[in-house]
């Protein structure tokens, strides 16, 4: 029994990358079926709000995260567009590249409860750093 209860608190972050967007959408893994308890599971990582539209078509999860590498954004107001595209969506979570994240791009995400994470910080110094911007989510493969 405790071997189930803790599967149950297992969640699959699923990676959408390129044309993959509608296998996210139409996960065809037994016992999954739409609206099933293992579905709810799932958290879609989406890299444009194409994605998003591609992938929820099929079906409406629960949580996303909204990964921005891939969209070459640079200036705060495209993360303000970002920022109230993802909360008008029900997005939870943007990861933000650490080489572009700033203390004022997190504001303005966690202005709209949106939780905030980074990748790959692998110091001590930057694990400091990205804690004293308040940055909700840190990757890591491993800390120095």
């Amino acid at each position: 029994t405790k071997i189930y209860r803790e599967i149950d608190r297992i969640c699959l972050d699923y990676d959408v990358k390129q044309d993959e967007a509608m296998l996210a959408a139409g996960l065809d893994v037994t016992p999954c079926t739409k609206g099933s308890e293992f579905r709810k599971k799932i958290i879609p990582q989406i890299y444009s709000k194409a994605e998003y539209d591609q992938v929820k078509q099929v079906y409406d999860y629960k949580n996303w995260i909204f990964t921005v590498y891939k969209l070459n954004l640079t200036k705060e107001s495209q993360f303000k567009s970002l920022a109230s595209f993802c909360k008008k969506n029900g997005i939870k979570t943007v990861t933000v590249p650490k080489g572009i994240l700033t203390s004022n791009i997190v504001k303005i995400l966690q202005k709209k409860n949106l939780a905030v994470a980074t990748h790959t910080v692998n110091t001590d110094w930057e694990y400091n750093k990205y804690k004293k911007m308040k940055v909700n989510i840190i990757y890591t493969d491993f800390l120095q």
